[in-house]
């Protein structure tokens, strides 16, 4: 959905790459202003199509404290892993994060990543295979 510059969420859900694909499957973000990410999370929701996704129980993704603002992007991937910051070859700032789960969360097209925050919520939709 596109919003005006003065409507536009902090972050966007570009999608879930790899969904399904142990140690690949990730959720794409970025920033579209300067933005701290205390308080923001991903859910695990189940797809309620256009009226949105309704959470599911217990399976949330906290950010920790940290600023991030374009053009960095974020990538949440659902298995183990360590938070770290690397760099595309475009110049881009790629900020890394693991949700440290045992198994694949995105395999099935029907649970989708939803981002919060106070007052906000998004659901991000599958990114099919290039």
């Amino acid at each position: 959905m596109a919003y005006p510059d003065i409507l536009a969420p902090d972050l966007k859900i570009i999608g879930v790459v790899d969904g399904g694909v142990p140690n690949s499957e990730r959720i794409a973000l970025r920033p579209n202003r300067r933005v701290a990410l205390t308080g923001f999370g991903i859910a695990v929701g189940l797809s309620a199509g256009d009226a949105g996704a309704l959470p599911i129980y217990d399976n949330v993704f906290w950010f920790p404290e940290m600023i991030v603002e374009p053009p960095a992007w974020l990538f949440v991937y659902t298995g183990p892993g360590t938070t770290r910051q690397t760099t595309f070859p475009s110049g881009e700032p790629a900020l890394v994060f693991h949700w440290n789960r045992k198994h694949t969360i995105f395999a099935q097209h029907d649970l989708v990543p939803v981002l919060f925050s106070v007052g906000f919520a998004e659901v991000g939709d599958h990114i099919p295979p290039s």
